[in-house]
């Protein structure tokens, strides 16, 4: 659940860095305090802080928005699959994933390259793409498990 916080809170940080108002001696001590603002923890150590994966000591910077746009994507998709072809839990669990897979190959597969992303999501969504399905997902799963209400 947390996963989109952390990317967020990457991209402020870059953007910061990116537009001179954070020099990156200063990511270190950035990056605690925006953990604990964010996530409400503090790492023990640059290595499980700021410097926990690879991207910007081998300078890749600029992409993490893409991952949480992944997820929403993702989550759309998935949620259309199951409007379309039904409860799919029992085949899941008996490890049998063809019936979205053939979904996937017929609505997302084989039109991706002819749409832009946003048009391919209205294209199989009837609707623009939106966060709706990811945040049901999560408060669907996350309340009954921790007993919550979201």
């Amino acid at each position: 659940v947390t996963y989109n916080l952390h990317l967020m809170l990457r991209f402020e940080l870059e953007l910061a860095l990116f537009r001179d108002e954070l020099d990156v001696s200063d990511l270190p001590n950035a990056w605690d305090a925006a953990m604990e603002k964010h996530l409400g923890v503090r790492p023990d150590s640059d290595a499980n802080g700021v410097l926990q994966d690879m991207h910007w000591s081998i300078g890749i910077q600029g992409y993490f928005p893409t991952y949480t746009l992944g997820t929403i994507y993702s989550a759309a998709f998935f949620a259309k699959a199951r409007e379309d072809l039904g409860d799919l839990d029992e085949e899941f669990r008996n490890g049998d994933t063809q019936r979205l897979l053939g979904w996937l190959r017929e609505h997302i597969h084989s039109q991706a390259y002819r749409y832009p992303s946003k048009e391919l999501a209205k294209h199989v969504l009837d609707e623009p793409i939106s966060a709706k399905p990811l945040l049901a997902y999560l408060g669907g799963k996350y309340s009954e498990l921790y007993g919550i209400e979201l």
